[in-house]
């Protein structure tokens, strides 16, 4: 298509105005229109590619976010399945567990303020609670889904009013081109008729003095033979 366009580009001043019947106003105004769908094109393309490495991004975003998600739940798997195995302990084991938690267990002051071993175990055993329970640790911004999939859509709506923009353009530029195309072959046809009349003009007409000459001989014989006959002259003596 660009090689079709191309070849319109006058060959020296003038010259190609002079040898076809074309408009400079109407053929710098087709090269302008052509310009533009060019250019609007290289603005759909930029446009289309940061739109797909967007697209790209938030996936790549969602698929580590739901690694690691499989990933916590996984851990948390394994971490059942030993407590499952491990067997229960006995009943002297749990006496001597009461005993030793009765004794390291300190006494609250009488304000009611907990002391800060205390503070570290009941801030562990909420931990622990918090990975049984698969609950999400506070503070922590958590991925909706919905969400995502909503800019998903948003982003693949506008990716296709983009691509059929993008036709529409390519078709825009394809006709533009086939009247280019017919414009082309109409100054040829005018192009050759033009030439071959100049051919029938250039060559060799007869001149006025050939037909003259003709004619003269024509009328010249034809009066000599309207004359009457000559007598011969009578002898001499």
């Amino acid at each position: 298509m660009n090689a079709s366009v191309d070849r319109l580009e006058p060959q020296s001043g003038t010259e190609f105005f002079k040898t076809t019947l074309i408009h400079p106003v109407a053929y710098y105004e087709t090269l302008a229109q052509t310009s533009k769908i060019i250019e609007r094109r290289a603005n759909i393309d930029g446009q289309i590619k940061s739109l797909l490495h967007n697209v790209h991004e938030n996936l790549k975003e969602q698929k580590y976010k739901h690694t690691n998600r499989r990933q916590d739940e996984e851990t948390l798997k394994k971490q059942k399945l030993k407590e499952k195995v491990e067997p229960p302990p006995t009943v002297k084991e749990q006496e001597v567990q009461t005993n030793l938690s009765t004794l390291d267990k300190p006494m609250t002051p009488p304000s009611g303020r907990v002391s800060i071993p205390r503070a570290k175990a009941m801030c562990t055993q909420k931990e622990t609670e918090r990975l049984h329970h698969a609950i999400p640790p506070p503070n922590v911004p958590h991925f909706d889904r919905t969400a995502g999939v909503k800019e998903v859509l948003h982003q693949r709506a506008l990716l296709e009013g983009m691509l059929m923009e993008h036709k529409q353009l390519q078709r825009d530029r394809e006709t533009i081109v086939h009247e280019i195309q017919m414009m082309r072959n109409y100054l040829d046809d005018i192009r050759g008729r033009l030439d071959t009349s100049l051919k029938k003009l250039n060559q060799k007409v007869p001149s006025v003095d050939d037909h003259y000459c003709s004619d003269f001989q024509f009328f010249r014989t034809k009066f000599y033979n309207q004359l009457p006959p000559i007598s011969p002259s009578p002898p001499t003596k």
